[in-house]
């Protein structure tokens, strides 16, 4: 099954803006097929009510702006072009804190279309999801 979903670059930075949901609470994200991992602002998810355990699992990674620490979040519902993962684990770090001033909320990266086909076309203007 294959859904369409038209998309507009941002003329400033060329980046795709996909609407996604955590739990209905809905969030802009940047699609980054160079991103291993979906990486969500830690912000965001405090605003919308995540609850941090004091022991979170923890991961070095390597972003625009350097590396850094990021904390693995699982996200009970993830949702986005039509994909929807439960339990689905997230990145998350502070962008403020990195000096990442974002008109998003996070990227999804490669890790969020295991099993399904994804094509990007720049001609039409709209992002087929094959699941």
């Amino acid at each position: 099954m294959s859904k369409h979903f038209p998309f507009a670059l941002d003329t400033d930075e060329d980046i795709i803006l996909v609407r996604a949901w955590i739990e209905g609470y809905g969030l802009s994200m940047a699609l980054d097929t160079a991103a291993t991992h979906t990486v969500i602002d830690v912000n965001v998810l405090l605003m919308k009510g995540h609850d941090f355990p004091k022991q979170q699992s923890m991961i070095t990674v390597e972003t625009a702006s350097g590396i850094l620490e990021a904390q693995i979040v699982s996200t009970i519902n993830f949702e986005a072009l039509g994909i929807e993962r439960q339990n689905f684990p997230v990145l998350s770090y502070d962008f403020l804190k990195h000096g990442i001033l974002s008109a998003y909320d996070g990227v999804i990266g490669l890790d969020f279309f295991k099993n399904t086909v994804l094509t990007v076309d720049f001609r039409e203007m709209f992002i087929t999801v094959r699941i």
